[in-house]
């Protein structure tokens, strides 16, 4: 896994606040908001805010404009392994970061997708 991949997964522990997270520039509740802070924190530590802001504008916008692969993130009879080596090939596919996908892929493997 890359280095962004374990920041986030790192970010989502109840120790985050000992770990030093990045604190966002808005205050962000809830789980939502806890996926994005952590995202946020490992992005900014990276130094990679701006391609990941573009790689999940990406995301969006496919998201946006294909009802399939609304469907498919929406599914949940299939198997978050399954979600997680096919939102990766989706996100290669689109031409996005590997920390991207790495976020993309703990999302899915974690049943938050």
């Amino acid at each position: 896994q890359s280095k962004m991949a374990t920041l986030f997964k790192r970010g989502l522990s109840l120790s985050a606040i000992a770990q030093n997270m990045v604190k966002t520039p808005i205050q962000v509740y809830g789980v939502e908001g806890r996926y994005a802070a952590a995202l946020y924190s490992a992005a900014h530590k990276q130094n990679s805010l701006s391609a990941v802001e573009k790689d999940l504008s990406k995301i969006k916008e496919l998201y946006s404009s294909n009802t399939q692969f609304q469907e498919f993130v929406l599914n949940p009879t299939l198997k978050n392994e399954k979600k997680k080596r096919a939102i990766q090939e989706i996100a290669k596919k689109l031409g996005v970061s590997t920390d991207s996908a790495n976020f993309l892929g703990v999302l899915a493997e974690i049943g938050r997708l």
